[in-house]
C-alpha cells in the first residue's frame, strides 16, 4: 500500500485490510513522501503485521520497493483510500491455491463516490482470461487495486512497473505479463470498494495517463506483430493505419478496432 498525502481515507484502507477473515499476511506500508499527517495515521497502529517504510516522493519506485519487500506467495495490490471487502484475501488466496495454473487473480469492484453512481459494481470480465493480449488491446480490464499476482511469476520474468508508463503502470505490467503466458482471472463479484473522487490520477492526470496508454498499445502490438505469421504483411497494414491516423483520416479508436479484428483473426 504505497500512500502520499493520504490522511483523509488512510485509516480506512488500513482497517479494511486488518480485519481481514484472512489473517496470515505482512502489510507494507510505503510513505511515499507525505507532508500531510499521514505518518502520525499509520504510526498510531500496533498491529505486528504492519511494515512501514518512509520514502521520499516517487511512487512507481514505491510500488517496486513493495515488491521487492514482499515475502508472501502472493502480493496483494491495495491503495490508500479504497477499502477491501473483508472476504477479499480469503477469497483470492483460496482461488489461487486451488488453481496453481492463475498467476494474477483479479475481481469486480465497488464504486465509492459521492454521485449517482456510488456503490454501482464494476463488471468487466468473469472468470479465465481468454487471450488476455488481445482483450488488454482492448482496453485495461483490471482494477490495480483488486490484483493479486503470484510473486514467483514476477521474480521468474524480472516484471516491475515501468517508469516511462507513468499513470498506466498497471496497465504496462499486465501487458508485459501476457507477454510471458500469466495466466489472468476475475472473481465474478466484487472484493473491492474503490474510491472515485474528483482527487485521484484517473482525473488529475487524465491527459498523462492517456498519453501512457496509448505507448502501452503501441507496445502491445508491436509485440503482436512478432507473433503472426505474415509479419511484414502486417507491419505494413499497421504503418498504414498509423498514416490513416496522423492525417486525421482515421481515428485512434477506429485504428485500434481494425488492428483487433486482424489479430483476432491471425493471432494465435
Amino acid at each position: 500500500m504505497p500512500v502520499f498525502n493520504g490522511e483523509k481515507w488512510i485509516a480506512e484502507a488500513i482497517d479494511s485490510v486488518l480485519n481481514q477473515s484472512y489473517t496470515d499476511f505482512e502489510l507494507l506500508i510505503l510513505n511515499d513522501g507525505s507532508t500531510d499527517s499521514t505518518e502520525q495515521v499509520i504510526l498510531s497502529y500496533k498491529d505486528k503485521r504492519i511494515k512501514y517504510v518512509k520514502r521520499n516522493h516517487d511512487f512507481i519506485s514505491a510500488l517496486n520497493d513493495g515488491l521487492r519487500m514482499a515475502q508472501g506467495k502472493y502480493i496483494a495490490r491495495m491503495d490508500a483510500d479504497d477499502v477491501m471487502h473483508p472476504d477479499r484475501l480469503k477469497i483470492q488466496v483460496s482461488l489461487m491455491e486451488r488453481n496453481p495454473e492463475i498467476d494474477f487473480c483479479n475481481s469486480w469492484f465497488t464504486l465509492l463516490t459521492n454521485e449517482e453512481h456510488n456503490h454501482m459494481v464494476v463488471r468487466k470480465h468473469s472468470g479465465l482470461v481468454l487471450r488476455p493480449s488481445l482483450v488488454l488491446l482492448g482496453e485495461n480490464i483490471f482494477c490495480h487495486s483488486a490484483m493479486m499476482m503470484k510473486r514467483s511469476f514476477l521474480v521468474r520474468h524480472a516484471l516491475e512497473y515501468e517508469k516511462d508508463f507513468i499513470y498506466a503502470e498497471d496497465y504496462r505490467m499486465w501487458t508485459r505479463a501476457a507477454e510471458y503466458g500469466a495466466v489472468f482471472y476475475v472473481e465474478p463479484q466484487s472484493l473491492l470498494f474503490y474510491r472515485y473522487s474528483s482527487e485521484q490520477v484517473s482525473r488529475t492526470k487524465a491527459s498523462q495517463q492517456r498519453i501512457s496508454g496509448q505507448k502501452v498499445k503501441e507496445e502491445l502490438v508491436n509485440w503482436m506483430v512478432g507473433q503472426v505469421h505474415e509479419k511484414e504483411l502486417v507491419e505494413r497494414f499497421y504503418a498504414l493505419l498509423k498514416e490513416m491516423k496522423s492525417k486525421n483520416m482515421l481515428s485512434e479508436e477506429l485504428l485500434y478496432r481494425y488492428v483487433y479484428m486482424l489479430f483476432k483473426q491471425n493471432l494465435s
